[in-house]
């Protein structure tokens, strides 16, 4: 159970235009699952009022989805499908990316959903999005897509990629199995201990999908 929802902070209200149904947000055009995603990112177990203000539902879609995820998500993919079939062999990991971040979001995002702190899990999402957006910044591995170190860290922010689509999953399923499905299907099942560094070579078969507040 959750508090009212509310428009741009005032109770929603048919004389002032602001009574918005699902169904007047489906057609409209906008993908539902960023309006689960914006309410997820604001859910917590307590009983609170959710302020749907538009203009912060546009740019927490474009921040975290189009900033963060999916251009991490087109940055991969560019060096990885200069590999050819064959993608990026196994590594057993690279000074340039810390695996601990990937354990580290997944233990708390699982914790938080079954605490129902949605806002909790979204967040170590974005952290993990963050460190590996830092991680392709801080090394440029368009440049050298073949060097054996770029390979292994593209490697890792592949993996890391995944850890990011099983994440998402419970909250967006249709754009994380977009995401798994461009990384040769992968699985987005999440068990306790699920780790996606499963040495097992990383190829994309299909662009990864991109998202924003008109797609």
């Amino acid at each position: 159970v959750h508090g009212h929802l509310t428009v741009n902070g005032e109770k929603m209200s048919k004389t002032r235009g602001s009574f918005i149904t699902g169904k007047t947000y489906l057609d409209s055009g906008l993908d539902p699952e960023l309006l689960r995603y914006f309410y997820a990112s604001s859910l917590s177990p307590g009983i609170y009022d959710i302020d749907l203000s538009l203009e912060e539902f546009r740019n927490r879609i474009n921040a975290d989805l189009q900033k963060r995820i999916a251009n991490l998500a087109a940055r991969i993919h560019s060096p990885v499908a200069k590999l050819g079939e064959l993608g990026a062999g196994a590594s057993r990991g690279t000074p340039r990316f810390d695996r601990k971040a990937v354990a580290a979001a997944l233990a708390t995002s699982r914790a938080a959903f079954l605490e129902l702190e949605y806002r909790v899990a979204i967040r170590a999402v974005n952290e993990l999005a963050d460190v590996a957006n830092k991680a392709v910044q801080d090394n440029k591995p368009w440049e050298t897509p073949g060097a054996p170190e770029t390979q292994a860290l593209l490697y890792d922010l592949a993996k890391a990629l995944h850890a990011i689509a099983v994440m998402l999953a419970p909250v967006m399923p249709r754009f994380a199995g977009g995401l798994a499905e461009a990384l040769g299907g992968l699985p987005l099942a999440w068990p306790a201990g699920f780790t996606p560094f499963d040495g097992k070579p990383v190829r994309f078969t299909a662009k990864p999908p991109a998202t924003s507040p008109g797609s």
